[in-house]
């Protein structure tokens, strides 16, 4: 534990030794037992320093410190770290630094005075466990060494245009130091206006080179205002002057208050212009354009205003007796007209020698007045009670405005009322100050004119027309002006009265409804050039009867012949011609028609018609036309027809009157009755559809004597449903169905159906057809249904039938249902048996025949197979004898099979000749029809190559041996198994060669030892000798081939004896047996 306390106190001690002692009691050797350490203590010691406000500066933390007997250590390997700040309460001087360059604290420029402390750590380098390291606080005082230099300018606070004034600049050094070679001066960014600094007087104890704290620099100023003095609207109305001050050792911070502005406001009398009337006089505003600095209102009069303007007498001031009142020109009243002008000066109120002068212009003008009236807007007519609108406009003629101004009207004409409905414009009586109305200025007053009686009264009006009268005046108008104040209008009455009258129904009339109408004084006119328009407003008719109608080209109503009887009525509207006038006037009127009936009233109908018919039948029944109306018919009508196309409606005998008529004359409540016969479209039993679902019989009839309004019940209908079976066209699947024969037929408008609460019965009728192998089809009577089983023969079947009406009186009709039965997919597939009778041979010899073979090809379903097929090809070698069970079968039902029975003979040729090495390819082939899956109608031999070897060859062979020795010769090198050359004899390869007896075996002695070798006895006699083998397929024992070896001995030539080499027998044998099979090589061949 090191002594002191950590902290910027000062340790005495600078390091701490340590010593270690041993020893033991049998220790030979003291000098060692002892050893010493030293450990230096590091001691940060507190500080003190000061700087300046302005510049900042450093202070030295690190002289007095320690690092062991080190004073003042240095930084770096084996001294100490860089100092750091510590950052907490005994920090004050938050933006303090500590400068890498000195390891001093740095105080920043510009860091308010005052005193502050900053802890700091130093530790050593390197870091020892536990780091040893000390803190230490520096107190530092921040001095204040500001200069603050500010100016003020002073001036009066008005100017008049052009006028001069005097103030000062003041300039103050607010700083904490005396200011170095202070400069005080001002300028002005006022246009026109001119400003300048004349001597400056310092403050005691000061000099402008040397301003103490609080010291002045006072300078002498003198401006003067731009423009003239007169009413000119000058632009400026602010002078704007700026002081500035400098000192050489001002702070940079302390320069924002330099500058001051001070200004001084213009007074600013601006020229005027006005008028006013001549009998009246009046009074001219002269200060609203004036000006006192930048106000553009009127200054006021008074404190912080301006003096009550006066006015300078002179030649500008013309106008006699004028004064001024409240800041206003007062003009005399009866001034005579003229213009004039009054010359004026205002003054500052605070700045009584701030001035400015003006002109104002006065015309004087002529304020007569000449009021007249007149009356506008009226329609030129109206209806009695009607109430129309207009205008009452009085209008002042004269030079001058009308004073207190009137605007009446009325009316002399007896129950006519005429008023003003609405506000005048203006508004009389006219407010103050605005009692009159100025030249050529009108006032506008709406009116209503009402005319005598209420408005379709059946009267008649005893005025013609309405008489209005306008009239106007004013104060200021004089007897002369007042000969055209009245004026006068005249509204034309339109007057429409009720009409009525009495016609006949079959011969009718008309009636002319403007006879006892009139336009005023005049009889009414319509038409082109009339003086009225015409138009129905309404009408009207009795049940039955068709509203009567008013010609607006006329004004005549015709009734026509034959009306309905019974009372109509016409409301129409008799109005002023739209052209001449704005909105049509109009009054109302009612005519009333009354017809008598004189009319015969027809109707007809049809009855003992059945309620259904066959296609192409006839069916008969009866048409009555009655007579229904109070008069007897004139030469009545009654016929019957149809308009449904290929039907036909005719009267087939003679009609018959009822008693008391004739065919000529039916009397009421009479009859004419006639046989009729009814044809349906089509033929009895025709297939097909019939267009018509019905046939629609109409009767109609008539009587020259009957009105069109009783004509609308001369018709009747009747509908007779036709029965039609149509034929049907069906295509049914594989699988079957359900075909509903009614589907397609009607009883009429309905569909065809049967039952309990059916239209229709249904039987199947003889000569019902099916496909070969098919069984005809059945029709189910309770149900209309035909049911196609599943996998019925495909192919066309028919089922002829009829379908009867239900009611009392059947009607029928036949047609034939077409049911197409399609086959549906089927699947063939072909196989070779594998294994048992009829499978194919492994393999075969050349030349052999095979019989018995089979192809089977299966429907595999789910469908029957249409015309299915099964036949058999080889790649070589010939197939025959195919015979298939069923043969050519037309259809063959799902999980059948066709079974092809066949032979197949092999190529080449049995013994020794050379026939190719090959395989045989059989291949059973498949179809139908309908076969929807072609990838297993191929199948290939019994295995997925299909082919079979033919594997037995055997070859022929020859060979040259010498008679006195004998030999062998190989037989199987060039015999064949399927492509294999020189087989081995073995399971997988062929038998033992065996020799055949017979007449191609000549060789006497001839064997075949162990190793298949021909054995040719030694000494057999010189010739050529034959010896025939076979050889068989050990996989097919059956399957065997034999070849001929032709062995060639050659006599021995008899020749002279002459010295050779000496061999010995062995040799010479040896060397013999040699050339004997060499011989042998050369001339075996492969046939």
């Amino acid at each position: 534990t090191m002594p002191g306390t950590a902290g910027g106190g000062d340790t005495t001690q600078t390091s701490v030794g340590v010593n270690g002692t041993t020893g033991a009691a049998n220790d030979n050797n003291t000098a060692n037992n002892s050893t010493t350490g030293s450990v230096a203590i590091i001691d940060a010691l507190n500080d003190a320093g000061s700087v300046g406000s302005v510049a900042g500066g450093l202070v030295a933390i690190l002289a007095n410190d320690q690092f062991g007997a080190t004073v003042g250590p240095t930084v770096g390997a084996n001294g100490i770290k860089p100092p750091t700040i510590v950052v907490g309460p005994n920090t004050t001087l938050l933006t303090a630094t500590i400068d890498a360059a000195t390891n001093q604290i740095r105080v920043p420029a510009g860091t308010p005075p005052g005193t502050y402390t900053v802890e700091y750590e130093i530790c050593s380098d390197p870091d020892t466990t536990p780091l040893a390291c000390d803190r230490a606080i520096a107190s530092v005082t921040v001095a204040n060494t500001t200069v603050d230099v500010v100016s003020a300018v002073t001036a009066p606070a008005l100017i008049g245009p052009g006028q001069s004034a005097i103030g000062e600049v003041v300039c103050t050094n607010n700083g904490a130091i005396a200011a170095t070679a202070v400069f005080c001066t001002a300028t002005t960014v006022t246009p026109g206006a001119i400003v300048s600094v004349g001597v400056c007087t310092p403050s005691a104890g000061s000099t402008a080179a040397s301003l103490l704290p609080g010291g002045t620099l006072t300078c002498a100023l003198s401006v003067t205002a731009p423009g003239v003095r007169g009413g000119a609207d000058e632009p400026a109305t602010i002078l704007v002057i700026d002081g500035n001050t400098t000192a050489t050792n001002e702070s940079p911070g302390s320069t924002n208050n330099n500058t001051s502005t001070g200004t001084l406001a213009i007074v600013d009398a601006i020229n005027d212009a006005a008028t006013v009337g001549s009998v009246a006089g009046g009074t001219v505003i002269i200060l609203a354009n004036d000006r006192l600095g930048s106000a553009v209102s009127a200054p006021v009069i008074g404190m912080g205003g301006i003096l009550a303007p006066t006015i300078v007498a002179g030649a500008n001031t013309t106008l006699p007796g004028a004064t001024i009142v409240a800041g206003a020109i007062n003009v005399p009243a009866g001034t005579a007209p003229g213009s004039y002008t009054v010359e004026y000066e205002i003054c500052s109120q605070s700045v009584s020698a701030a001035c400015d002068r003006a002109i104002a212009t006065i015309t004087v003008n002529d304020t007569t007045a000449d009021m007249t009236s007149a009356i506008t807007g009226l329609p030129p007519s109206i209806a009695p009670g009607q109430t129309v609108s207009g205008n009452l406009v009085c209008t002042n003629n004269g030079p001058g405005s009308a004073s207190n101004p009137t605007c009446t009207v009325s009316t002399t004409t007896p129950g006519a009322s005429v008023v003003i409905s609405g506000s005048c414009t203006p508004a009389l009586p006219l407010a103050v100050p605005l009692s009159a109305v100025a030249p050529n200025n009108t006032i506008s007053c709406p009116i209503s004119v009402t005319a005598p009686l209420n408005a379709g009264a059946l009267s008649e009006v005893t005025p013609t027309s309405i008489a209005l009268v306008g009239s106007t005046s004013a104060t200021n108008e004089n007897a002369q002006q007042q000969t055209n104040n009245a004026s006068s209008a005249s509204v034309v009455i339109i007057d429409a009265l009720n009409d009525t009258g009495t016609f006949g129904s079959l011969a009718g009339g008309s009636v002319n409804v403007l006879t006892n109408d009139q336009n005023g004084t005049a009889a009414p006119t319509v038409g082109s050039g009339g003086t009225n328009t015409i138009a129905q407003i309404s009408s009207t008719a009795p049940a039955g009867g068709t509203a009567l109608s008013l010609n607006p080209a006329t004004g005549i109503m015709n009734v026509p012949a034959g009306s309905t009887p019974g009372v109509y009525t016409v409301v129409y509207d008799l109005c002023s011609v739209p052209a001449t006038t704005p909105v049509a006037t109009c009054d109302r009127a009612t005519v009333t028609i009354t017809v008598d009936d004189t009319s015969a009233d027809m109707t007809s109908q049809i009855i003992g018609l059945p309620a259904s018919m066959g296609p192409g039948t006839t069916v008969n029944g009866s048409v009555v036309c009655t007579n229904a109306g109070p008069f007897t018919a004139s030469n009545p009508t009654c016929t019957v027809a149809t308009a449904v196309p290929g039907a036909t409606a005719v009267i087939t005998g003679a009609c018959v009157a009822s008693s008391g008529s004739t065919l000529t004359s039916l009397a009421p409540n009479g009859t004419i009755t006639c046989p009729i016969a009814v044809t349906a479209p089509g033929n009895p039993g025709a297939p097909g559809d019939v267009a018509a679902t019905s046939v629609v019989v109409t009767s109609t009839t008539g009587a020259t004597n009957e009105p069109a309004p009783l004509q609308t019940n001369n018709g009747d209908s009747e509908t007779v449903a036709i029965v039609d079976a149509v034929n049907e066209t069906v295509n049914i699947g594989a699988s079957g169905g359900v075909v509903n024969l009614l589907l397609n037929d009607t009883n009429g408008a309905a569909g065809a159906t049967v039952g309990m609460a059916g239209n229709v019965t249904i039987a199947q009728l003889p000569g019902a057809t099916a496909p070969a192998f098919g069984t005809p089809l059945t029709l189910d009577p309770a149900t209309g249904l035909v049911n196609v089983p599943a996998n019925a023969v495909p192919g066309v079947y028919t089922v002829p039938y009829q379908i009867c009406s239900t009611n009392p009186t059947a009607a029928c009709d036949t047609a034939v249902a077409t049911i197409t039965v399609s086959a549906g997919a089927a699947d063939m597939g072909a196989t070779f048996p594998t294994s048992g009778s009829g499978s194919l041979p492994i393999s075969v010899a050349p030349g052999q025949t095979y019989s018995g073979l089979q192809l089977v090809c299966t429907n595999l379903g789910p469908n029957l197979a249409l015309s299915p097929s099964c036949s058999v090809s080889v790649s070589v070698g010939t197939v025959s004898g195919l015979s298939c069970s069923p043969s050519n079968p037309a259809v063959l039902g799902a999980g059948n099979a066709i079974t092809c029975t066949f032979s197949y003979t092999a190529p080449g040729t049995l013994g020794g000749s050379d026939t190719p090495p090959q395989t045989v390819q059989f291949t059973g082939i498949t179809n139908a029809q309908n076969d929807s899956d072609p990838l297993n109608n191929i199948v290939q031999g019994v295995s997925p190559s299909g082919q079979i070897t033919i594997v037995i060859d055997a070859i022929n062979d020859s060979a040259v041996l010498p008679s006195a020795i004998g030999g062998v010769v190989t037989l199987l090198q060039n015999d064949q198994l399927g492509t294999t050359t020189s087989p081995s004899v073995s399971a997988t390869g062929v038998t033992a060669p065996v020799i055949v007896p017979g007449v191609n075996t000549t060789l006497p002695g001839a064997s075949i030892n162990p190793s298949n070798q021909l054995v040719v006895p030694p000494g057999t006699p010189s010739g050529v000798y034959t010896v025939e083998y076979r050889i068989c397929a050990q996989a097919a024992p059956t399957v065997c081939d034999t070849a001929i070896v032709t062995i060639t001995i050659p006599a021995i030539q008899s020749v002279d004896p002459q010295p050779v080499p000496t061999l010995d027998l062995k040799f010479l044998l040896a060397l013999l047996m040699l050339v004997g099979w060499m011989g042998m090589k050369t001339q075996r061949r492969r046939k």
